[in-house]
C-alpha cells in the first residue's frame, strides 16, 4: 500500500519529467554542438538560441542559417523533436497508466475482501 501514496506517484511522475527534460536539453545541446562546430555561427550561445527556437518549433526568425544548404537543418530539429515530445508523451502516458493501474487493482482487493465478509460474516458466536 505504501507504493501508492501520494508521494511516492509524485516522485516517480517528477522522476520521469525531469529524466525526459534531461533527453531533450541534451539533444538541444548536441545540435547546438553541431551548429557551432560547423561554424554556423559565432558563438556557442547563438548555437544554443538557434537550437532551443528550432527544437521548440517557435522559430522566431532572429537567427537563422544563412547557407541555404543548411536551412533545412533547422526543420529537421524541429521533425526529430517532434517525434522527441510525441516519444515523451507517450512515456508519460504509459506511467500515468501504470500507477492508475495500480490504484484499481488496490481497489478492487479492497471490494472483493469487503464483499467476502458481507456474504461470509463467520460464526455468528
Amino acid at each position: 500500500m505504501r507504493h501508492f501514496g501520494f508521494m511516492h506517484n509524485t516522485i516517480v511522475l517528477m522522476s520521469v519529467i525531469v529524466a525526459l527534460m534531461a533527453v531533450h536539453l541534451t539533444e538541444v545541446v548536441c545540435w547546438a554542438g553541431f551548429f557551432f562546430h560547423e561554424r554556423l555561427f559565432s558563438n556557442f550561445n547563438t548555437s544554443l538560441y538557434f537550437s532551443i527556437a528550432s527544437y521548440t518549433t517557435v522559430g522566431y526568425g532572429d537567427v537563422v542559417l544563412r547557407d541555404a544548404g543548411w536551412r533545412l537543418l533547422g526543420g529537421v530539429e524541429a521533425l526529430a523533436a517532434s517525434l522527441m515530445m510525441c516519444w515523451s508523451t507517450v512515456i508519460l502516458i504509459q506511467v500515468l497508466t501504470k500507477i492508475y493501474t495500480r490504484h484499481v487493482d488496490d481497489w478492487e482487493n479492497k471490494e472483493l475482501l469487503a464483499r467476502d465478509r458481507i456474504h461470509n460474516p463467520g460464526p455468528w458466536w
